[in-house]
């Protein structure tokens, strides 16, 4: 039976998100953007969306673009039937405001989730986030294996992807514990991505600097240097961040559909 979704159509079943981009880019030209079934499927898609929750996301003026940047993404992914997604938002604590077993994230549940956000949160708590999220992908990629082979008698590869919107404003004391759960999420095959929002002038991240003593000795590092999580990307224009987001998502896909 031929599952799979792939090819450049003008009919179809599904949309083409990265094609979609692409025809909307080209002046509406090429439009060839529709999936058909040609071959059985042997992965399952999950991503795991998580917003920074905090009063800073406020203050920099990226809580607006983050809210619009992952209800597109949220909706062209179900849309395009690709497999489960989960919503969280984090600060000094961790919600879901969708997780995988709520259904698909249709446009209510993308008002529901947008409501829930607070962007007052006094801190940002990447610890907290990582050791709630890595677990939660663990057990949703259990769920997948026991369902498909419950179905089908088959096993399914199951790629996992964390995306992580945040301003970056880590507790620098807490590096430690984000590079062993960084590790922790690679070990467990989940792909962990964060997307700095980040702010020019003075406040910019790359402008910003630790300062530890070392034998009475002042020393001044940049805040990126050595930082915890080495897949990250910098926006500099939270206008961009739409944009950035969907060619995050893009690569990762090309980049397993390359790897067959």
């Amino acid at each position: 039976v031929a599952t799979r979704l792939r090819g450049d159509y003008r009919t179809g079943k599904r949309l083409s998100m990265r094609r979609v981009v692409e025809y909307v880019a080209s002046g509406y030209r090429r439009d060839k953007i529709w999936l058909r079934r040609t071959k059985p499927a042997k992965r399952a898609y999950q991503i795991l969306v998580a917003v920074d929750d905090s009063r800073s996301m406020a203050a920099s003026g990226a809580d607006d673009a983050a809210l619009t940047a992952v209800a597109a993404l949220s909706l062209a992914w179900t849309h395009l039937d690709a497999g489960d997604l989960a919503v969280y938002a984090f600060g000094d604590d961790v919600r879901a405001l969708h997780d995988f077993g709520d259904g698909p994230f249709h446009a209510e549940a993308a008002r529901r989730a947008a409501r829930r956000f607070r962007f007052d949160r006094p801190v940002t708590n990447a610890v907290a986030l990582l050791e709630t999220a890595i677990p939660t992908l663990r057990r949703a990629r259990h769920a997948v294996a026991h369902r498909t082979a419950t179905a089908t008698g088959t096993n399914t590869q199951c790629l996992q992807l964390a995306l992580v919107v945040s301003d970056g404003h880590f507790d620098s004391g807490s590096r430690a514990a984000l590079r062993r759960l960084q590790r922790d999420a690679a070990d467990d095959g989940v792909a962990l991505v964060v997307l700095l929002l980040d702010q020019p002038g003075r406040n910019s991240l790359l402008e910003m600097k630790i300062v530890t003593f070392d034998q009475g000795q002042v020393q001044a590092t940049p805040y990126l240097d050595n930082y915890p999580f080495p897949c990250y990307v910098l926006v500099n224009d939270v206008a961009h961040l739409p944009e950035t987001l969907a060619l995050a998502l893009k690569q990762w896909f090309e980049f397993h559909n390359h790897s067959r």
